[in-house]
């Protein structure tokens, strides 16, 4: 008689069989795998920590404030390097020179820093060449003044993300004020340099009032360290305009308060040189029923035109190469087409040759735009 074999007997031999042919790599396997603070080790970033932003203003926006348009790179950068954080810190130049005396601990100051073309406040060999992160296309899409901004000798010391443009504002009112017989300015784009030779004369003026003489100016701008029209812009006509006392005496030491003081609020300037500010800012004059109708009019041609109104940030260098690399990103994320659009809301224009109409719903900075796009944009 055959004895059977009991089914729970023939499973128990199964799984011997099983373990004695496995058991070996298994529990080899086993022994091998990570612990659970090397898996912790596996998986921490390469860099976590802030990334310190200074932003100095050393260029007049028209409107707004840089650090409110930063706000969407730093989100989209946030987004990519879960690990980073960015902290944008707003400070006075004076300020600034103070952090960079020689001595300074490295520790106090920040990853990203604001330049400027007038003086190397952050020391040039403190700063990363950004030779080694940018292509020729990053540099031949960039508008001239702007690549030029950022090269220092042999070095890219920055990378460049805005440029604002200095214009004229003429005071149309006072053509029906004072009864002036030459043709109006109102719509016209092709202004030359006899026309506004021949308006700063005729509003240039002294009127008598009691015992005290008012001065009307047929001319007015500014000179400030950082933003100097009269430097930017030369033509005999202005040189003209100074001599011949049809602007104030001390025009060279006067800031675009001063200036807009004169022109916008007390309406004593025909004329005024200034940044796109000036266009909001009689925007806003004239939404609370202050301001009086103007004409923004573009340097005429026969003009030597320069812009120091260039915003473009360096790079300190760094020891740690992941963390430089977010701070490379950042900076061309500035420069990416989608935020190189937005500068409408800084009342700025772009760097970038291929944008060329971001104010087409805007008479005024639509006629700077397409200056901006004659000098440096279009195939010529």
């Amino acid at each position: 008689m055959k004895q059977r074999v009991k089914p729970f007997t023939l499973f128990l031999c199964s799984i011997i069989l099983i373990f004695i042919a496995l058991g070996p790599r298994i529990i080899s396997r086993g022994l091998n795998s990570p612990t659970p603070l090397e898996l912790m080790k596996s998986s921490k970033p390469k860099w976590t920590g802030i990334i310190r932003i200074w932003y100095v203003d050393y260029v007049i926006c028209g409107k707004g404030t840089v650090e409110n348009w930063l706000k969407d790179a730093i989100v989209k950068l946030e987004d990519r390097y879960p690990e980073v954080f960015f902290e944008v810190r707003r400070i006075t130049p004076d300020r600034l020179a103070m952090y960079f005396q020689e001595g300074m601990d490295r520790e106090l100051l920040p990853d990203i820093v604001s330049l400027n073309l007038y003086e190397n406040v952050v020391p040039i060999d403190m700063l990363e060449d950004m030779k080694r992160y940018v292509t020729k296309d990053d540099l031949d899409i960039l508008i001239q003044p702007a690549r030029e901004a950022v090269t220092v000798d042999d070095k890219i010391i920055g990378l460049p993300y805005m440029i604002g443009f200095y214009t004229f504002m003429l005071n149309t009112d006072l053509q029906e004020e004072n009864l002036l017989e030459y043709e109006g300015v109102e719509g016209k784009r092709d202004v030359d340099w006899s026309f506004l030779d021949q308006f700063v004369a005729d509003n240039t003026r002294e009127v008598k009032e009691r015992r005290r003489t008012i001065n009307y100016f047929g001319f007015v701008s500014y000179s400030e360290y950082y933003s100097r029209p009269l430097i930017c812009i030369r033509h005999p006509h202005i040189d003209s305009w100074l001599r011949k006392g049809m602007a104030p005496d001390n025009i060279d030491q006067m800031t675009y308060g001063d200036s807009w003081r004169i022109f916008g609020i007390e309406e004593k300037g025909g004329g005024i040189l200034g940044p796109t500010k000036l266009i909001y800012d009689m925007k806003a004059r004239q939404e609370r029923g202050e301001g009086f109708e103007v004409e923004v009019v573009p340097v005429p041609d026969g003009a030597s035109i320069g812009s120091d109104q260039i915003g473009f940030y360096g790079i300190l260098k760094q020891d740690n190469d992941y963390k430089r690399g977010i701070c490379v990103d950042f900076l061309k994320e500035l420069m990416d087409f989608d935020m190189q659009s937005s500068l409408d809301s800084l009342g700025m224009f772009s760097i970038r040759r291929d944008i060329t109409d971001i104010y087409s719903g805007d008479i005024h900075m639509g006629i700077l735009e397409e200056q901006v796009n004659t000098l440096y944009k279009y195939e010529k």
